[in-house]
């Protein structure tokens, strides 16, 4: 239910800001599951994790996006014959999606102060002076919540490198992101989702079951493993060297993660992270 939701637009948001958000698989394909259904090492872990096609389950549940309603809105509305084609939302740049989200932004933030500020006269009273002050303290607050909102600590300048300007987007849970999307080469479901496969961190070649210890290890390796695949893979795409400097935020999502193998791989990874300084977050 509520947890459900939450990961649901915990991805979202990744997906909307334009970071990668890599699922792990920790347990098989269904048919190689069937396949295997009499293997204990297979059994060892098959009450926890989730499988590829559940995961791509979920990927397709993430929600609606308003935002990018709201965008599309304001493109049709717009009067310029170069803007006329975007109608779509299909065709639109980096930086005119930026750009219009900040003016939304702003439109929104200015409506609410104005609330604001007619909250503050009236309950100022008809004194002059008061209603001086309290136009003031109205100005203040709405300088600090502007401010922290933007990242910035009393300066007026905007930081240039979060997302798309936006710092939270809205969603409706009852519908799917997934349909706002006519052309699947631009739908960044496809692009900025990754189902990664743990499994194997889960048996030997023996075919025994492993100690849940060493099960740590294995998908601590395991994980860091497509951690690094994924950058080198973002900068090639963005026609960057594979090993140079990450250019995109990873969230990483363990979906049902096993606990006993978990508590000994979940620390590890994050000493592991915060040592090499990457920018990867983790949802268990």
């Amino acid at each position: 239910g509520l947890a459900r939701a939450l990961c649901r637009y915990w991805c979202a948001e990744g997906v909307a800001q334009g970071q990668m958000v890599v699922l792990g698989a920790m347990r098989p394909l269904l048919e190689n599951s069937l396949d295997n259904i009499n293997d204990a090492a297979a059994k060892c872990v098959n009450s926890e994790g989730s499988s590829p096609e559940e995961l791509q389950e979920f990927i397709l549940s993430l929600p609606k996006n308003l935002h990018l309603e709201k965008f599309r809105s304001k493109m049709e509305n717009q009067t310029v014959p170069s803007t006329n084609d975007m109608t779509d939302g299909d065709n639109v740049t980096d930086s005119q999606y930026a750009a219009s989200f900040a003016i939304i932004e702003e439109e929104n933030e200015s409506d609410n102060d104005e609330d604001e500020e007619s909250d503050s006269i009236r309950g100022s009273g008809s004194n002059g002076a008061g209603t001086e002050e309290g136009l003031k303290i109205a100005w203040q607050y709405r300088k600090s919540v502007q401010d922290a909102r933007s990242g910035v600590g009393g300066s007026n300048n905007r930081r240039s490198d979060v997302g798309d300007g936006v710092y939270c987007h809205s969603y409706d849970l009852s519908k799917r992101m997934w349909d706002q999307f006519a052309d699947l080469g631009k739908n960044p479901l496809l692009t900025n989702t990754k189902i990664v496969d743990c499994w194997n961190a889960f048996r030997m070649s023996q075919n025994a079951i492993l100690d849940f210890r060493k099960q740590g290890m294995n998908l601590f390796c395991t994980l860091w493993k497509h951690i690094q695949s994924t950058f080198s893979e973002h900068n090639r795409n963005r026609n960057q060297e594979a090993e140079s400097k990450p250019s995109t935020v990873i969230r990483l999502f363990l979906h049902r993660f096993p606990v006993g193998p978990g508590s000994v791989a979940l620390p590890l990874l994050m000493a592991k992270i915060r040592k090499e300084n990457m920018p990867v977050v983790v949802l268990v």
